[in-house]
């Protein structure tokens, strides 16, 4: 069985699913992990095929939350970070959809979709 994992966030959110995907191939299925595309060699290491969407999410966060905090106007740091959230978010959920979407083993996930 073809069968695609789908994690976003840290590490914590994402390991998880990568000893699920062992599991998995273990017991004979095709898995694939999606996931941000630091995490690349962490699956590779592991021998899953691996689909990177979206963004190192913290060190986008971790950048963003440092220049947004020197200045003193928190609600209006707060509407800023989640417009220009929008655009990742939307980008991700279209990403993920086609990785799902993707015969395993027809593309090479290396660079993104």
């Amino acid at each position: 069985m073809d069968i695609t994992l789908l994690s976003y966030g840290s590490r914590g959110d994402v390991q998880p699913y990568l000893a699920l995907a062992r599991a998995l191939r273990f017991v004979g299925h095709h898995v694939r992990l999606v996931a941000p595309p630091n995490f690349a060699p962490l699956v590779h290491d592991y021998e899953v095929e691996f689909c990177p969407v979206g963004v190192d999410l913290q060190a986008y966060l971790n950048e963003r939350i440092k220049t947004l905090a020197q200045s003193g106007n928190v609600v209006r740091n707060l509407r800023s970070l989640r417009n220009e959230m929008l655009p990742i978010i939307d980008d991700v959920a279209r990403d993920t959809w086609q990785a799902c979407k993707e015969r395993h083993g027809d593309r090479r996930w290396s660079g993104g979709l």
